[in-house]
């Protein structure tokens, strides 16, 4: 308790071999040639609070096969490598200051059953908080912010999900960054409620992951786009998200066979800053993608655009006032567009073109296009159009 320890040749404080249920409070741990603060061997259920882990050349603290530690109020900084390094069970996260450390924030590794509450975590490099091999954790209500690579061709992350499971990110406020939420061969997740702004590439991006829900979080300026679906991301839903910005390239995108994606309530609007055309909604290259009551207005570009789209449905979506064209479907086939509206936008409501003749084509059914300034419905090279009681 409220010891000053500097200058140590190896770890600053230790504590091994079953010292369970121990309390450190109130110190000051710097410049330590190793960690600031090492637990190890089952030195279980800790608390660890008030404390500043300044400096050191290795972790300000590291976690090793101890778990249910309680780390709470800490100021961790400047450290060499991670502020906090975390392995195990049962830790919780609660309310401390993580900035300025080299190699990164917070990384958890192997960790079941953890909680980050109300920590701070910025200005760090490569990423704010990287998970590894971790399953049933919770990380809500965090400010994330500038944590970002010096170096040109880096990019930084400010949550990272690494080859993890059944964890749920919610709540949490996420901006100044490369990337805001990172889901790298993630699955069975939960993306929740946060804010995600001023992020250079995607709000988030997720990458070989599937059956993950991404639901009612709200984005604004980021650059590459708001959610990003890539390489074999399949079995998702992405529900009731805002994307609003003055400078997204896309909102929504799937692309590289994010197959059986699901797309229902999400909105779309006003990037109609950027000089060059965007898309509301960008589908490429997938299969078996639904979409259900997403709208996509006052855009510079298209509300939809579905490229190499097959057996695929599309029912009750809205573009409105957008630059080019409403919905827009380009070698696609076997989609059926139910009781979608495309009106006032600038060029055409619904636009299909090049398709081959062989192959199951597009059904319109019960939609509408009113107020577009070119067309309400333009097809381009293209066989097999079916129009059902649309207006």
């Amino acid at each position: 308790y409220n010891n000053t320890i500097s200058g140590s040749g190896d770890q600053g404080m230790s504590l091994v071999g079953y010292s369970v249920h121990n309390s450190v409070l109130n110190n000051t741990v710097s410049e330590s040639q190793n960690d600031g603060i090492f637990f190890e061997q089952f030195s279980d259920y800790c608390t660890v609070y008030g404390n500043k882990f300044l400096d050191n050349s290795r972790h300000g603290m590291f976690i090793y096969a101890s778990g249910g530690l309680n780390i709470t109020l800490n100021n961790v900084s400047g450290n060499q490598h991670y502020g906090m390094r975390a392995h195990y069970l049962n830790h919780t996260f609660e309310q401390n200051s993580i900035y300025g450390n080299i190699m990164g924030g917070l990384y958890l590794y192997n960790t079941t059953f953890g909680e980050l509450r109300g920590n701070w975590i910025y200005s760090n490099q490569n990423f704010g908080i990287q998970m590894l091999l971790g399953m049933h954790n919770l990380i809500t209500g965090n400010d994330i912010h500038s944590n970002n690579v010096s170096g040109s061709g880096s990019k930084a992350v400010e949550v990272l999900l690494n080859t993890s499971s059944r964890n749920n990110v919610t709540l949490n406020d996420i901006y100044y960054s490369e990337f805001g939420i990172l889901l790298y061969n993630n699955s069975l997740s939960r993306i929740e409620g946060n804010s995600i702004w001023d992020v250079a590439h995607a709000g988030v991006f997720i990458y070989n992951s599937s059956h993950n829900q991404i639901r009612d979080n709200i984005i604004w300026d980021a650059d590459t786009g708001g959610v990003y679906l890539y390489n074999h991301s399949m079995h998702n839903t992405i529900y009731n998200n805002s994307v609003i910005s003055g400078t997204n390239t896309i909102g929504i995108a799937l692309d590289d066979f994010c197959h059986h994606s699901t797309l229902i309530g999400n909105n779309v609007t006003d990037n109609s800053g950027r000089i060059y055309a965007s898309f509301g909604y960008e589908l490429k290259n997938s299969e078996n993608v639904s979409l259900y009551n997403n709208t996509a207005t006052h855009l510079n570009g298209s509300g939809f655009s579905l490229y190499n789209i097959s057996g695929s449905h599309m029912e009750g979506n809205m573009a409105h006032n957008n630059t080019w064209h409403g919905i827009e479907a380009q070698l696609s086939s076997n989609v059926l567009m139910q009781n979608n509206t495309a009106s006032m936008n600038w060029l055409s409501g619904f636009r299909i073109m090049n398709n081959e003749v062989n192959v199951e084509g597009i059904s319109l059914l019960d939609c509408t296009a009113h107020g577009n300034l070119e067309y309400g419905l333009n097809i381009i090279n293209y066989a097999n159009v079916s129009v059902y009681n649309s207006t």
